[in-house]
């Protein structure tokens, strides 16, 4: 017997609390509170609507990964063109040289191959390779066929089964040649199938009629593994190995999702449309891909995709309300933790107040020095910062800067250009703050003293988020030129915009640890005064949707706690009002 010292390379660790932590997903520990072995695992995976392509089509090949996918032939009559997905659109390419349907497809985005196909409407031995740019024919297969499966790269791919007639055949591709390998066990074309030359799956499909039939490939042969739930054809696989993948969807209109762990076969969530004759062969990993094109219910050609997520181990979030601040504040600022954080200021009377949080109820403490709102902050409870910023009534601009120890705020080095509604992130002696009204680009890093200019905003603006450190920070939506999407990433020299959050508005909230780890809430949008309850987490690349807040609010104290365990508090909307967003690891009893 195996000890789990020798699989994972640690023992079991005995702990009073449970892990929080990615690091933690797939190993086991012992609570000793609860007396429970547990470990962390993921959450549902979920399909979402993904961009549409250029061209209705069905029996279509795909490669590729989400979100660097390939399509490529397919019908009604014979398709050549070639399309390129970047996770938000597909744009056209160079055609293939032989116009097919029923192809198959293998490889990357940048190195694919294309296999026969049914041009003409006879079965074709025909291979096109691709290099990111354009097709190029190389050797042809042993036999022609049509309908059947692919799997692995461009230069070590397999060629399985197909029709016309049921074909049981394998090819393998050393990148030069095709070479007859161990047939199938049981003949069959429309089946799914994923995984590489060495290791490789095929599942379902007509023999007619469907079949549930499931082979494992081990580079030499074929052994049945354990049948699908249904007998389903003209469905697709997405999975880079044999013990890691899925079966999508199939005919007529199936939405099913199911997934394989080597062993066993698993529900999960269903597609949105139920489609069959999609995109299928080597389309992504059992954690993410696409299911592009096919026949609709309606039995019309598709050019809608979707996307599949299942890479998350946290659980859905939400936001609960806690304990009032003991001073109504909109337009004021924040810092520090879900459990140790520091709200200060406010516009409209300006005030000079300043309070604690612990992660249960708000505390008074020594007042700013100047008396201020719609500035910001940054820092932790016991070091944080304020800088810029107005005062009611006066209306003058500021540039000032000050620090708080935990106990008293003392004033430091002044900004090189004073502004209000800006945004900040950082620490106290490595901190950043960017934007400003009216609609300036200026940025400055502080070094917990003075302030230097550094490169501006791609697009000023103001009242924008930010969160992040000074070399990975954010710079969220915001006021720019009209309620903005846009988002920019700061690396400590220069902003690149990356993707949109998807509701556009000004006054928003920001917390996160880095440019790729953040969360954003709350916010003004178009008609004017039309406070927010979104809320969107951001992965680096693209922005999700999660749990509204209880009470929709702009001009809070933002930049307080993390992507999972962040602070909303005051605001247009409720002065005083708290909640607390909180999202943790998805973490599982081990019941035998």
């Amino acid at each position: 017997m195996a000890y789990y010292k020798a699989i994972k390379g640690k023992t079991v660790l005995s702990l009073a609390s449970d892990l929080d932590n990615a690091e933690g997903e797939g190993q086991i520990w012992f609570n000793t509170t609860s007396s429970d072995f547990k470990t962390i695992v993921k959450v549902a995976g979920t399909w979402s609507t993904g961009g549409t392509m250029g061209t209705a089509r069905y029996y279509l090949a795909g490669c590729g990964t989400l979100p660097a996918g390939l399509i490529m032939g397919g019908g009604p009559g014979d398709k050549d063109e070639t399309e390129e997905y970047n996770g938000t659109s597909w744009s056209e390419q160079n055609d293939l040289n032989t116009a097919r349907d029923q192809p198959s497809g293998c490889g990357t985005q940048t190195a694919a191959l294309s296999i026969s196909g049914n041009p003409g409407g006879s079965a074709a031995v025909i291979v096109e390779q691709y290099d990111g740019s354009s097709w190029t024919e190389i050797a042809d297969i042993n036999t022609a066929r049509r309908s059947s499966n692919a799997a692995g790269t461009s230069t070590a791919a397999i060629y399985i089964g197909g029709g016309p007639g049921l074909k049981d055949e394998t090819e393998e591709w050393n990148g030069t040649s095709w070479t007859e390998v161990a047939d199938q066990n049981q003949a069959r074309f429309y089946a799914g199938g994923c995984g590489v030359s060495t290791d490789a799956l095929i599942f379902g499909g007509l023999t007619p009629p469907a079949t549930a039939n499931v082979e494992k490939w081990d580079g030499s042969s074929w052994t049945e593994v354990a049948n699908i739930p249904a007998a389903v054809g003209e469905l697709s696989g997405s999975g880079t190995s044999s013990d890691a993948a899925l079966s999508i969807g199939g005919a007529p209109g199936v939405t099913a999702v199911n997934s394989f762990n080597g062993t066993a076969w698993a529900s999960e969530n269903a597609m949105n449309l139920g489609r069959s004759g999609q995109a299928k062969s080597s389309c992504g990993s059992i954690l993410a891909c696409f299911a592009a094109g096919g026949t609709t219910p309606a039995q019309a050609a598709a050019t809608s995709s979707e996307e599949w997520d299942w890479s998350s181990t946290l659980a859905a979030g939400t936001w609960a309300t806690g304990n009032d601040t003991n001073q109504d504040r909109h337009g004021g600022a924040g810092c520090g933790t879900q459990t140790a954080g520091l709200g200060m200021g406010s516009y409209d009377p300006s005030t000079d107040n300043a309070e604690t949080y612990d992660g249960t109820s708000w505390t008074e403490v020594n007042n700013l020095n100047t008396a201020r709102g719609y500035f910001s902050g940054f820092g932790t409870q016991t070091a944080g910062t304020a800088v810029g910023g107005a005062s009611s009534g006066v209306d003058a601009t500021m540039d000032f800067t000050e620090e708080f120890d935990g106990t008293n705020w003392t004033e430091s080095g002044d900004l090189t250009t004073a502004r209000n509604n800006l945004a900040s992130a950082g620490t106290q002696t490595a901190g950043i703050t960017s934007g400003g009204s009216p609609g300036l680009a200026i940025t400055e890093t502080y070094d917990g003293s003075s302030w230097t200019e550094v490169g501006d905003l791609n697009t000023g603006g103001h009242t924008h988020g930010s969160c992040g450190v000074q070399t990975s920070a954010l710079a969220v939506a915001g006021q720019r030129s009209g309620y903005a999407t846009i988002v920019e990433s700061f690396n400590g020299t220069s902003w690149t915009e990356v993707g949109d959050i998807n509701n556009a508005r000004d006054q928003i909230a920001a917390a996160g640890v880095s440019d790729s780890s953040a969360i954003a809430f709350a916010g003004q949008s178009s008609p004017p005064n039309q406070n927010q309850d979104h809320t969107e987490q951001f992965d680096g690349t693209s922005w999700t949707e999660v749990a509204n807040l209880n009470t929709a609010r702009y001009y809070t104290c933002s930049n307080i706690g993390t992507k999972t365990l962040a602070l909303c508090a005051c605001g247009t909307g409720d002065k005083n009002a708290t909640e607390e967003f909180t999202q943790a690891q998805n973490v599982e009893v081990i019941t035998d």
